[in-house]
């Protein structure tokens, strides 16, 4: 009523996955930061980093999920601004999916965001069958259903977001290795290219240190 907010926890199964969805520093600060897209050439950083904004209207319009990824070479920025998207929401390396997370685990974390977008950084050596997996399961909407021991069923995990990733090699080529038509696949997923420039690669540090410190006040 008089506009505090209460932090009203986590249930036992989620919280390894939120604790890290809070808020530090200013939002003046952060929203510097974004003063570094009105310049040419940087289209594609701001537009990866807007897919945080854009995650939360999916519900809106009843659509599950796709996958968004940056394609561009090593040192070109795509983490950096892998790390701001992610700092709209809270902090912004330990929201990241990990590369080596269990395909299950990924899933999970998906499912405790649901509407907030969620970033993997580098997926350039997964293997082509996991990725295939990956990108189809994030457009259902819903993890995989199992059975508890005493027979009842086990629902698995919903969303309605973005799974953004980066990748040195483009992951619409990897498609084609698994599956001879992966057709349904690659229409799950946009993939554009993230380019080399030179007033973003210069104050990368910058953008670092300074969201290490400022994030989830967006």
């Amino acid at each position: 009523r008089k506009g505090d907010c209460v932090q009203a926890g986590f249930s036992h199964g989620t919280k390894g996955f939120l604790e890290n969805m809070r808020t530090q520093g200013s939002l003046v600060t952060w929203r510097n930061l974004t003063c570094v897209f009105d310049a040419p050439g940087l289209e594609a950083h701001a537009f990866m980093l807007l897919t945080a904004f854009a995650a939360p209207l999916l519900k809106l319009d009843a659509r599950q999920g796709f996958t968004v990824s940056a394609l561009g070479d090593t040192g070109v920025g795509k983490s950096t601004i892998g790390k701001f998207l992610a700092s709209v929401y809270g902090h912004p390396d330990l929201t990241w999916i990990k590369r080596n997370d269990t395909p299950l685990a990924r899933l999970q974390r998906i499912g405790a965001y649901y509407s907030l977008p969620i970033y993997m950084d580098e997926v350039t050596t997964i293997a082509p069958k996991e990725l295939r997996d990956l990108i189809y399961t994030v457009s259902t909407g819903k993890g995989r259903d199992s059975m508890k021991a005493d027979y009842t069923l086990r629902e698995g995990v919903e969303w309605a977001t973005i799974l953004v990733t980066s990748t040195n090699d483009a992951l619409q080529s990897k498609l084609q290795l698994e599956k001879q038509n992966a057709e349904a696949e690659s229409m799950r997923l946009f993939e554009f290219v993230f380019p080399r420039v030179k007033a973003f690669t210069d104050i990368a540090s910058i953008l670092h240190s300074t969201l290490n410190e400022n994030y989830g006040v967006a």
